[in-house]
């Protein structure tokens, strides 16, 4: 199921692996242990039944690439260190704390600690597998050959249900045996990072755009949609992939037309529309509009967007 769910499973899955091979006795009187017997069979049925998607990704390689290269964008180191604190304090409070992040991180850090130094390996051992091989496996590529892999952070999902494991045991752990002054300290920032959490699900689930959907990419969508639903007879056009506007077009009202071309010099425009605009064109179409004798005019900008993406709508007026 995991495998079927997310292709990284795979990392959690060689964290399991290590878990066995490190703590549980592999051979036993000339045969595999009960464990790694049992731990042998469940990872090859689950191989098994995944072997026709690993066929068809294996087909379609170069589909995968293409899917993927924005996770090769150049990006900095000292970017990377800042987005791997801001994922660790989202996965904490679902936002972002500033400078504060770092306080959130070294909690976390402390936490895990805390575990190896107080239980047995059988124990500790779980969850730094589970934070460490997601994690290293997506961040050594990011660091050596450059990229933005842990820059997404459902991604490191495992990575960070770890670290919340791990905060989770030194937090009850000191309400358990401190007796101090420390016990209220540890019981006061529980409550904290409690509430704040509970606030930050609160929020994001009331917000029509979230960071977690990207909001340089995702916050033109309501205003925009708004901006062609008001109009009567609107076709909207666009030439990019269509799966870039599937989520946006859910904001559509039914009387939205969409016209999606991938070459733009052989489109021919629908009658009986107006007004007609431009979604997120790329410089092609637009020249191929204008070209015809059309004036486009810019009727929304994006200022979340990136230099260069933040043109997002554009309407079209008829040649005079």
């Amino acid at each position: 199921m995991g495998l079927y769910t997310q292709l990284l499973f795979g990392l959690v899955a060689i964290a399991h692996f290590l878990y066995i091979a490190l703590t549980a006795p592999l051979w036993v009187k000339g045969q595999l242990g009960a464990i790694a017997r049992s731990y042998s069979l469940a990872a090859g049925a689950a191989l098994l039944s995944f072997l026709p998607w690993l066929l068809l990704l294996i087909h379609n390689s170069e589909r995968v690439e293409d899917a993927t290269d924005a996770l090769k964008s150049v990006t900095s180191f000292a970017e990377l260190i800042n987005r791997w604190f801001l994922g660790i304090s989202r996965s904490f409070v679902g936002e972002d704390l500033g400078s504060a992040n770092i306080l959130v991180v070294a909690l976390a850090i402390y936490a895990l600690y805390f575990l190896w130094r107080t239980t047995a390996t059988q124990i500790w051992l779980f969850v730094v597998l589970l934070v460490a091989v997601p994690f290293l496996a997506l961040a050594l590529p990011d660091v050596v050959l450059g990229g933005g892999r842990t820059l997404r952070i459902r991604y490191l999902i495992p990575s960070y249900i770890g670290l919340q494991l791990a905060l989770a045991y030194w937090f009850a752990m000191q309400a358990v045996q401190v007796r101090t002054w420390e016990q209220k300290a540890c019981r006061v920032g529980f409550i904290a990072l409690l509430t704040a959490a509970i606030i930050g699900c609160t929020v994001s689930a009331q917000a029509d755009v979230w960071w977690n959907k990207g909001n340089s990419r995702s916050s033109y969508y309501l205003p925009v949609a708004n901006l062609i639903n008001r109009t009567k007879a609107p076709l909207l056009i666009a030439d990019r992939n269509p799966s870039t506007i599937l989520a946006f077009s859910r904001r559509l009202a039914p009387h939205v037309r969409l016209q999606i071309t991938q070459q733009p010099s052989a489109l021919t425009v629908a009658d009986g529309f107006n007004p007609v605009f431009l979604l997120n064109p790329s410089d092609r179409l637009r020249r191929v509009f204008q070209e015809r004798g059309y004036r486009i005019k810019l009727v929304y900008r994006d200022r979340h967007a990136p230099r260069g993406e933040d043109k997002r709508l554009w309407r079209v007026r008829s040649p005079k």
